[in-house]
């Protein structure tokens, strides 16, 4: 049971780093989520930045690099954004410059931290990754046989993918 639920926590960081790259286009390489707390988003070299909330609902968020903190945004103490600062670590590079800018705003902060909460229920409490190599398995078998139409293969996998158990209730 543990090694069922460790894959499956896996494959929830996965299909949110992978959503968050389609939507963001930011080069994610892992992600942490502790709901209604905090989000660590894991970037190359070392980087990774945390929005965290509190209680009365203010963001903050800060990037961290080998135990260096800088302050991107923080709601509760006004303070100015360390992006010069980061300029001059070691690890920098000129092409991590617009995601520490786009961190850096109480709007885009709650937006991408509400986006990986949502998406995070969504895998955590449905059965979506689950279904989805049955999902693939059919489309793949359909592609070869033709067996249905492109539209209702398309509807069968939302079926497949969205339909809950409790819609289907067991007979003896």
């Amino acid at each position: 049971m543990q090694e069922v639920l460790s894959n499956s926590n896996v494959m929830i960081k996965k299909y949110l780093c992978k959503f968050l790259k389609k939507k963001y286009n930011f080069n994610i390489l892992n992600i942490s989520v502790c709901t209604g707390k905090w989000v660590y988003i894991y970037l190359e070299n070392y980087f990774y930045i945390r929005i965290s909330i509190v209680d009365d609902g203010s963001y903050g968020a800060n990037l961290i690099n080998c135990q260096k903190w800088y302050i991107l945004y923080n709601s509760i103490i006004p303070s100015i954004p360390a992006i010069e600062v980061i300029k001059h670590n070691e690890y920098y590079k000129e092409e991590y410059l617009p995601i520490f800018m786009y961190f850096s705003t109480l709007e885009n902060i709650s937006n991408i931290y509400n986006y990986i909460d949502e998406n995070y229920k969504f895998l955590y409490f449905t059965t979506y990754i689950q279904k989805l190599p049955l999902a693939y398995t059919f489309l793949l078998c359909n592609s070869k046989t033709k067996q249905f139409p492109r539209d209702i293969a398309k509807l069968i996998v939302q079926k497949i993918l969205f339909a809950s158990d409790a819609s289907h209730p067991r007979r003896p």
